[in-house]
């Protein structure tokens, strides 16, 4: 195996338990105690709902976000190759417009 293929392997590793640890766990208190703790301190009003409320938006979107980062984990250990399949090429050229004149 390619040294650098096993070293990017194991930051993949890092990454995704600290995602797990940063975006699921201590997010989730965050959310837990914007939506529980905050009523002790604050008056709801719209604009603390909407906080709230966009908050667990993220909170969704943390848990749909590590489902994938589980994908490659879960392709990494069945030993499949992961690629990226993001493009490469920045320099594509955009589409060419008709030159001629309509009459």
């Amino acid at each position: 195996m390619n040294m650098w293929q096993f070293v990017a392997d194991r930051l993949f590793e890092f990454f995704a338990v600290l995602f797990a640890v940063t975006r699921l766990i201590m997010f989730g208190y965050v959310c837990w105690s914007a939506h529980i703790e905050s009523a002790a301190y604050f008056k709801h009003s719209f604009a603390a709902t909407l906080c709230v409320i966009l908050l667990y938006l993220l909170m969704v979107l943390q848990v749909y976000w590590f489902g994938l980062i589980l994908k490659v984990a879960i392709r990494l250990l069945r030993g499949h190759g992961v690629e990226d399949i993001r493009s490469d090429d920045e320099d594509e050229e955009p589409e060419k417009k008709d030159s001629k004149k309509d009459s």
